[in-house]
């Protein structure tokens, strides 16, 4: 194994424009925008570094190619009676078509020809929005959006032969060149009970089609209900529900991915969350105390194979405060927790073993400012954070459960400001800042070249390092008065 850079010599150019025509009843934009990329190094040529095997005593590898595109956006807001309409639409052209490289310099491998000179890629893509929002009521306000947006792949599907490091000819694959539309319908009611109180209701349906995919069409249906409130003698109140539960279509064998594990983004999957806020402001005190809270769960129904399910939770208590604008103190505490099952297979058929995680975030800060000291020419800042991370790992197979030591991250950091200012136009900044973290991962831990079998760490360690930094700087404007 070896580390080698690849060499960066770029250019890209851009130009963008916009026209605006705006009255008082609405507005309508035309944009454009180009961008072209060119790379002057087309590959990377290196002398190998051991006994050459099957012909092999160079290397090449290409580099990123160049690249154009051209887009144009058409934007407008138009206000009428009780009523607004939005409309937003963007085409844009993409094309890649520089010369392929041979499929491999060893001159003892002979694989097919090439079947074209270059890729003649050709990208296009459309996304229209549009959005009406009226109110119909005093109290009632409903909101209707659109989106369409579609993506035409036009590259040739070309049949090349892979050559693995310059020293295997592969089997022949073909390009992957996929295309997709994408159609979005929701309508949101807006509800004021009373003064200073909302009830928000909303529907949405979502349909994802693509081509050359294992998964072809996605369906997803959602709903949220949401209230919020801030009438309660100081204390502000929101809460949110939210329910999807998307579709699949049958699986399409066009890749190597076992039939039996379907990409999580276009597997079926029912997912749930909701939130909370709490915020109270104390009466006739500079005391402010918020609470918020999280959660999140998706399951996979349809997966035999491959992630099962995955939960992530979260809260936090924050605390302020501040009798003046001069003086003020934050103190905040969250926590994060998730965790995951997984399904594998040894035959890649039924279930064979559950492979579980889980994670664990704290994380403590506390912030004091104080302003305006000796007459307006000291302010004084100090932060403190305390972070504690942890993730687990457990594979039950057999009904023999083995379980991996933990990772284990510690971060603290103290940051301390000050600014002085010494006359009207100078101004001194003082700074300490100051950094600790360990860490702590089995997989890279006192892992030798003879540790694992065909396992090189290249010298990885987990990092644990200090950082301290103490600065000074001199502000100086002239004319001005600070």
């Amino acid at each position: 194994m070896a580390a080698m850079p690849l060499p960066i010599d770029y250019e890209t150019d851009e130009l963008a424009g916009r026209i605006i025509y705006q009255t008082g009843s609405g507005l309508i934009s035309l944009g454009f925008h180009s961008s072209k990329f060119s790379n002057r190094d087309t590959s990377l040529t290196w002398q190998n570094a051991y006994t050459a095997f099957n012909g092999e005593t160079e290397g090449r590898k290409g580099l990123a190619p160049d690249n154009e595109a051209v887009g144009w956006s058409l934007n407008g807001r138009y206000r009428f009676w009780d009523s607004t309409l939005t409309l937003s639409h963007r085409s844009t052209e993409m094309n890649q078509n520089e010369p392929f490289l041979p499929y491999t310099i060893n001159a003892s491998l002979t694989p097919a020809d090439l079947p074209a000179a270059s890729l003649n890629g050709e990208v296009k893509s459309t996304r229209t929005t549009l959005s009406f929002t009226r109110r119909l009521t005093r109290y009632l306000t409903v909101n209707i959006h659109g989106q369409v947006h579609e993506r035409d792949n036009s590259t040739p599907i070309l049949t090349m032969v892979p050559v693995l490091g310059d020293v295997f000819a592969l089997e022949s694959k073909q390009s992957r060149a996929y295309s997709f539309d994408f159609k979005r319908a929701r309508i949101a009611f807006d509800y004021r009970l009373l003064y200073g109180t909302r009830l928000i209701l909303g529907l949405q349906s979502d349909e994802r089609k693509r081509t050359r995919s294992e998964i072809v069409e996605n369906k997803e249906e959602r709903y949220w209900l949401k209230f919020a409130s801030n009438t309660f003698n100081g204390l502000r109140i929101s809460l949110r529900y939210e329910d999807r539960e998307r579709e699949a279509s049958p699986f399409q064998p066009v890749t190597n991915n076992n039939p039996l594990t379907v990409r999580y983004h276009q597997a079926a999957r029912n997912q749930t969350s909701w939130r909370i806020d709490l915020d109270y402001e104390f009466r006739n005190s500079p005391y402010t105390i918020s609470l918020n809270a999280d959660a999140v769960t998706n399951d996979y129904p349809e997966s035999t194979l491959g992630l099962q399910r995955d939960d992530d939770n979260r809260w936090g208590v924050n605390l302020s405060y501040q009798p003046s604008d001069r003086f003020s103190w934050r103190l905040s505490h969250q926590k994060q927790t998730s965790e995951s099952e997984i399904f594998g297979s040894n035959a890649f058929s039924t279930r064979d073993w559950i492979y579980s995680t889980y994670g664990d975030v704290e994380t403590t800060s506390v912030i004091i400012e104080r302003k305006e000291l000796f007459r307006n020419r000291l302010g004084l800042s100090l932060e403190y954070l305390h972070t504690d991370g942890s993730d687990g790992y457990n594979t039950e197979f057999d009904s023999i459960s083995n379980v991996f030591p933990e990772l284990v991250s510690k971060h603290r950091s103290l940051d301390f400001n000050a600014l002085l200012r010494v006359r009207p136009g100078l101004v001194v900044k003082f700074r300490y800042y100051r950094e600790e973290f360990d860490s702590a991962d089995w997989a890279l831990d006192q892992v030798t070249p003879i540790t694992l079998t065909n396992v090189l760490g290249m010298g990885l360690v987990s990092p644990n390092y200090t950082i301290s930094l103490a600065s000074v700087s001199f502000v100086l404007s002239i004319g001005a008065n600070l």
